[in-house]
């Protein structure tokens, strides 16, 4: 079979299956995306978050000292975004909330002699439950784009105060191209491995995530796009995989592929990763907006 035959078939056959998939309603949900970071929790720090600290610090030094009463970060992780913001904001009450209850845990070490309040749940799960006008200060630190960004959007404006601020980073759709790239090429390979759906939200662009800010009645205080890249660790070039799988870029989408398993869709992952020589690089979005 020639190469363009083999790619309409391959086409052909992803297509039948994701028909069949949406009709049986097999999406990836919260659960996964929980039981996934439940997993990566021990080792996150150390697999992935030293590499996204540079955007997130830049993003928290932008916050005018301005915030009393409380502050929410949504999407806490292992609590480093929290962490940092009770120590530019002492006076405030810190709430934490993630949906990872072992995320969660590694947070709490951090906040051995500092006190906060950790909540397991769905960030828009929690922001409903809040009552309107009664937060300072709402951040998410890369957070976002796992939920329903409009949503989140939405539900911050009607909790925060008059003037209150929402920070947040989020990823673009197009970040982190390499390895999405293998992933897709992995379902046209292997159609009959794929097990779930999945319905990104990440914003396509900064216009986008504008818009949706525009609506929620927010002001841009402070904004900025770009890319960060990401350097494997040595050890990791040879075999990819193993390394990624730590770090929580395919977390939830390893319950659409196998690709913990050795295999066939294993294998072509990491023959994909090899022969593609772009920039592993986060494509982001981060501002600082008001309520008006």
């Amino acid at each position: 079979m020639n190469e363009t035959l083999r790619k309409y078939v391959d086409c052909l056959r992803l297509n039948l299956r994701v028909i069949s998939l949406a009709l049986s309603r097999k999406w990836i949900g919260r659960q996964d995306f929980e039981a996934s970071y439940d997993r990566l929790a021990p080792h996150y720090d150390g697999a992935w978050q030293h590499f996204l600290r540079p955007v997130t610090d830049r993003l928290l030094s932008q916050i005018p000292p301005e915030a009393t009463g409380r502050i929410v970060d949504l999407g806490c992780g292992t609590g480093y975004a929290a962490w940092q913001l009770a120590s530019l904001f002492p006076q405030c009450a810190i709430t934490a909330v993630d949906l990872s209850s072992g995320m969660l845990q590694m947070a709490k070490t951090k906040f051995a002699t500092t006190p906060a309040t950790f909540v397991h749940l769905d960030m828009l799960q929690y922001l409903a439950g809040q009552e309107e006008q009664s937060v300072s200060l709402i951040v998410s630190a890369w957070a976002i784009g796992y939920s329903q960004p409009a949503a989140v959007i939405r539900e911050a404006a009607r909790v925060l105060k008059k003037n209150g601020l929402f920070a947040f980073v989020v990823n673009c759709a197009d970040t982190l191209q390499p390895i999405y790239q293998a992933f897709r090429k992995c379902m046209a390979r292997y159609p009959e491995s794929l097990a779930r759906l999945a319905l990104p939200n990440f914003p396509r662009s900064g216009s986008s995530l504008q818009k949706m800010l525009v609506r929620s009645n927010f002001k841009t205080v402070w904004e900025q796009e770009g890319r960060h890249g990401i350097t494997p660790p040595i050890d990791s070039q040879a075999s990819m995989l193993p390394w990624l799988l730590q770090t929580g870029i395919l977390a939830g989408f390893e319950h659409m592929l196998p690709l913990q398993h050795p295999g066939p869709v294993n294998a072509y992952f990491e023959q994909l990763m090899r022969q593609n020589n772009d920039l592993i690089s986060h494509h982001y979005l981060a501002a600082i907006v008001r309520k008006l």
